[in-house]
C-alpha cells in the first residue's frame, strides 16, 4: 500500500491526473519525436508551469538587478520601479509554486487518509520528544546563563571600583 501511494503522490507531483491511466502509465499521444520530450526538463503539469515561472522570474530579477553598464542612461525611478516589478514577479511565482506543493499535499492527503493519519501521529511524537528534550536543557541553560551575568555584572562592578 506504501508503494502505491508513494507512486501515487510521484504522479501527483510529476503529471497531471488526465494523462495518467489506473496503473499510473502516461497515456495520450505517442510523440514521434522523443528528443524533445528528453530535452524537456519540467513536465506541463501545475507544479512544473509553476516551478517554470519561479525559474524564468528569478533569471528576470537577477538579469535586471546586475550591475552593469548600460548605453543608455537609466533614472533611479526607472531602476525601482523595474525591481519593483521583478520583486512582485518573484514574490508571485514563488506562492504559485508553494500553491501547487499545497493542493498536491492536500490531495494526497484525501487519498490516503490512514498513511496520512500514522504521518501526522509521526510527526505529533517527534515534536513531543523534541519539546520533553529541549525542556530537559532548561536547567543547565538557566544555569550557565545566571552564572555568566553574574560574572559579567562582578566584572562590571570590579572596573566601576577602579
Amino acid at each position: 500500500m506504501a508503494e502505491s501511494s508513494e507512486s501515487r503522490l510521484r504522479q501527483l507531483m510529476v503529471g497531471d491526473e488526465e494523462d495518467m491511466d489506473s496503473e499510473g502509465n502516461r497515456g495520450g499521444d505517442a510523440d514521434t519525436n522523443g528528443d524533445d520530450e528528453a530535452e524537456e526538463l519540467l513536465p506541463n503539469t501545475g507544479l512544473g508551469r509553476a516551478l517554470d515561472g519561479l525559474l524564468t522570474s528569478w533569471t528576470s530579477l537577477l538579469s535586471n538587478t546586475a550591475t552593469h553598464r548600460t548605453p543608455q542612461a537609466t533614472t533611479i525611478d526607472h531602476v525601482k520601479e523595474v525591481s519593483e516589478i521583478n520583486v512582485k514577479n518573484f514574490r508571485d511565482a514563488c506562492q504559485e509554486v508553494n500553491a501547487e506543493f499545497a493542493k498536491i499535499s492536500v490531495q494526497w492527503f484525501q487519498e490516503h487518509p490512514e498513511e496520512a493519519e500514522q504521518e501526522r501521529i509521526k510527526n505529533l511524537d517527534a515534536a513531543i520528544a523534541r519539546q520533553a528534550t529541549l525542556f530537559g536543557r532548561i536547567p543547565g541553560v538557566t544555569q550557565r546563563r545566571v552564572e555568566e551575568y553574574t560574572s559579567t555584572g562582578q566584572q562590571q562592578d570590579d572596573s566601576r571600583n577602579y
